[in-house]
């Protein structure tokens, strides 16, 4: 049964028509509050479509960007530890290795193994699987350690008691020289960053070497946020504070921190092009921001803090083959850029003007709530509003059964004058 009224509902519902029934209604406090409610919508459409969001110009988000960056300095090394000692270093040590278009590695702290060659040796107490009691605690012969520096060769080494294993010898000791970084002045070092941004749609091309930028400029110039925010050369260890949570803390505590363990930053570049105005006003935007996790709590606990990676170097000598690892660490920079570019467009302008006035359709929805479900006369409404199709059908034709009676009785009566 439930089924069948069910199938019956859904029919009705399947075949019925619903059409609009044009009501007036002569109240002014009702006609006042829809003029009201009408006006709230339109000035909203004009604010959020054409104040907000521009819905008068065409944004371009398709911008295709490129950067370059140039590195400037000199720092020295003054370490007793012989794996690093006194130095000079340049950019071309310091910058290295490249990371390509978009990035740039700059390297504060490193630890430097030198002259080991292919041979036979202990493998490092850290490694837990190579740690040994007797020859049988390394066998197979040939196993590799995941986590260490070479292959078992089934033999352990009594003073150490760990395997000894076939590896490049010494193995690598990566402890650090100090709790301080090794480098001096890496703070003082610059980059010279140049960005373009080309929008297809508009077929521009911006730049931030702006208005007024020239070499004689540029050979003094720093950036600063207020004093000085076009410069495209940035001192390293302004970019390090910039990127501070804390802005109380020195800048060299903060380079100190970052130098030992190494970070990644983002070197934002933000455009926001109008075109209607000349292309000079086009002027780029900078933020930075540490990328890396750099808090810790007791609920949270560091597994691999700062950013770090190894590059070794090999040579003959003596006839052997010998290398250098280099453990470096350091702060990697990636340039990220942003951009969007707009312009008046007529297209767009109409679109959003129709889509707005579709949207003052919302006050006649707003009104007939109001008057069907909250007005004192809301039962008198619904009557006048809502009516069915055979009702009215019904209602007609009992009115032209009475017309007809009617024209019938009158008849008769003509007929007697008649006579």
């Amino acid at each position: 049964m439930a089924v069948r009224r069910l199938k019956l509902s859904f029919l009705n519902w399947f075949t019925t028509y619903h059409t609009r029934k044009l009501v007036r209604l002569d109240s002014k406090f009702t006609g006042l509050l829809n003029r009201v409610i009408q006006l709230a919508i339109l000035i909203t459409i004009i604010y959020w479509i054409f104040v907000h969001d521009k819905g008068y110009q065409y944004f371009d988000h398709s911008g295709i960007a490129s950067s370059v960056s140039k590195l400037k300095g000199v720092a020295y090394s003054n370490s007793s530890d012989k794996r690093v000692g006194t130095k000079l270093w340049d950019p071309w040590e310091i910058n290295l290795p490249s990371h390509g278009e978009g990035s740039f590695f700059i390297t504060t702290n490193l630890i430097v193994n030198q002259g080991q060659e292919q041979g036979e040796c202990p493998e490092h107490a850290d490694v837990r699987p190579a740690r040994c009691e007797s020859d049988e605690n390394c066998l197979p012969v040939g196993k590799p350690y995941h986590l260490g520096h070479g292959a078992s060769t089934g033999r352990c080494d009594n003073s150490t008691k760990t395997c000894v294993i076939q590896a490049w010898c010494p193995v690598e000791d990566d402890r650090p020289v100090s709790n301080q970084p090794v480098f001096h002045h890496i703070a003082d070092f610059t980059v010279y960053i140049k960005n373009f941004v080309f929008f297809p749609h508009f077929n521009e091309t911006v730049t931030n070497l702006v208005e007024g930028i020239d070499r004689k400029y540029l050979r003094s110039c720093r950036y600063h946020p207020q004093d000085d925010p076009y410069c495209p050369i940035f001192r390293i260890g302004d970019i390090v504070r910039l990127t501070a949570q804390n802005e109380t803390i020195k800048s060299d505590i903060i380079f100190d921190n970052i130098s030992i363990k190494g970070g990644v930053i983002s070197v934002g570049i933000k455009w926001d092009c109008n075109f209607d105005f000349p292309l000079e006003k086009c002027k780029p935007l900078y933020h930075f921001t540490r990328l890396d996790d750099m808090q810790e709590d007791k609920n949270h606990k560091k597994i691999s803090s700062g950013f770090n990676f190894r590059a070794a170097h090999k040579y003959i000598q003596n006839s052997t083959w010998k290398r250098d690892i280099t453990k470096r660490y350091g702060i990697l920079f990636t340039i990220e850029t942003e951009a969007v570019a707009r312009a008046f467009d007529l297209t767009t302008c109409f679109m959003n003007i129709g889509s707005g006035v579709a949207l003052l359709g919302i006050s006649t929805i707003i009104m007939d709530i109001f008057i069907m479900y909250l007005h004192k006369k809301r039962v008198v409404y619904k009557e006048c509003k809502i009516q069915n199709y055979k009702d009215v059908l019904r209602e007609a034709m009992r009115r032209q059964a009475e017309s007809i009676l009617r024209h019938i009785e009158r008849k008769p009566k003509q007929i007697d004058d008649q006579k």
